[in-house]
């Protein structure tokens, strides 16, 4: 018995680790719990092909112990049968049992390890990358408050030379010539600064649909253009 418990440990090396093995220096991470966990699980699956031939060979054994047992007992034969290939085959099978439910443990406690360093890990990677997304979204931000305040200024003395009737497009010009062409142009450059300011999804002020006026039609959204722009309202 002794010799065929050896021998399945001597063929069992390949596929289980070692009980006692020295801790490893490497830091553990997902990567490498993640292939001991593969090591395991194939360590199971060969522990399971063996166990489920020694079962078979078990149950052979059995069925011949009690086949002669049977004789024995009704005096067909003289020799009692020996317990011993029986008694080796089923330690052999329990050994194998007995590591197999070993290793499915051990596969539950990397589980639970992948999990935990998974989680650290992710939380460290966080912690790594948030100053430089923070950085990142502080300095966008400036740009974007920038990037208004250039667009309300533009906007305002766009408005000023297209409406201005002093000195912008709508002033009072010496020729019917002069006067004709400046409505043209302000025609024409109040339309594109319209169909620029719905592409881009920008509230351009709604005096620009009504060539600079006022009027009952537009000033509720007038007022709410305004409050909505507090630099409008200075």
């Amino acid at each position: 018995m002794n010799n065929i418990l050896k021998k399945i440990f001597s063929d069992s090396d390949n596929t289980t680790p070692a009980a006692h093995e020295a801790p490893s220096a490497e830091p553990r991470t997902p990567e490498t719990i993640d292939a001991e966990i593969g090591a395991c699980r194939a360590s199971v699956a060969q522990l399971d092909a063996r166990l489920d031939d020694a079962l078979v060979e078990l149950r052979r054994e059995q069925n011949a112990y009690d086949h002669a047992m049977q004789t024995f007992a009704l005096g067909q034969s003289k020799r009692e049968p020996e317990r011993g290939l029986l008694q080796a085959t089923k330690s052999k099978a329990d050994a194998l049992g007995r590591v197999a439910r070993q290793q499915r443990e051990r596969v539950d406690v990397l589980a639970a390890e992948l999990a935990d360093t998974t989680h650290r890990a992710a939380v460290e990677s966080g912690l790594r990358i948030m100053p430089a997304l923070t950085a990142k979204a502080e300095n966008l931000l400036v740009q974007y408050e920038n990037a208004l305040t250039t667009a309300r200024t533009a906007e305002r003395e766009l408005f000023a030379v297209l409406f201005d009737e002093q000195f912008g497009l709508k002033q009072r010009f010496v020729t019917a010539e002069l006067a004709k062409e400046a409505q043209r142009v302000r025609g024409r450059l109040r339309a594109q600064a319209m169909t620029v300011a719905d592409k881009l999804g920008h509230a351009i002020s709604p005096r620009f649909e009504t060539d600079g006026q006022f009027n009952a039609s537009v000033e509720d959204a007038v007022t709410a253009y305004v409050l909505s722009n507090p630099q409008r309202r200075r």
